[in-house]
């Protein structure tokens, strides 16, 4: 029973594999500027370590596994960390990391609480006539609170 749950485990993981990247496929939309902006593939280590800003350097093992990813050989320094209950359950691509800095929580209120875009529209009304001498406008009606959708977000 348990050794068929690995293996459905390590298929799930085949979600996880983040590559070929790098000086496999320069043309990859994670390269930036001839670099490789998500760090990949990661360093082996045998344990989890914070760094000084903050940022979790996770455990990467060799234990000698690969996988044969579009013709490249790839092993445990491409597996990009995950939570072996949501990759079984979900199948996907679910990216589960640990944040020690106040930044990320910054981050994560702001995404929250993320409001809609607004926009503060006045309308005007063409007196036409300017022979009028006064004309009574009601400013606090003729302003509208309102809430801007382009045109990607309407279709």
């Amino acid at each position: 029973m348990k050794g068929r749950i690995y293996m459905e485990l390590f298929k799930s993981t085949w979600y996880m594999v983040h590559g070929p990247c790098e000086t496999y496929n320069n043309n990859s939309s994670c390269m930036k500027n001839r670099s490789y902006s998500k760090f990949y593939p990661k360093e082996f280590r045998q344990q989890v370590l914070i760094d000084k800003v903050g940022f979790s350097k996770y455990r990467h093992t060799d234990n000698g596994q690969t996988v044969t990813k579009k013709e490249y050989i790839l092993d445990n320094k491409f597996i990009v960390p995950y939570n072996p209950k949501l990759s079984f359950k979900f199948e996907y691509h679910i990216n589960v990391e640990y944040q020690y800095q106040i930044s990320s929580i910054k981050y994560l209120f702001e995404y929250v609480y993320k409001d809609n875009n607004r926009v503060m529209v006045i309308l005007y009304k063409n007196a036409g006539d300017s022979s009028k001498a006064t004309q009574v406008i009601d400013k606090i009606w003729n302003c509208y609170d309102c809430r801007y959708i382009s045109a990607c977000e309407a279709a």
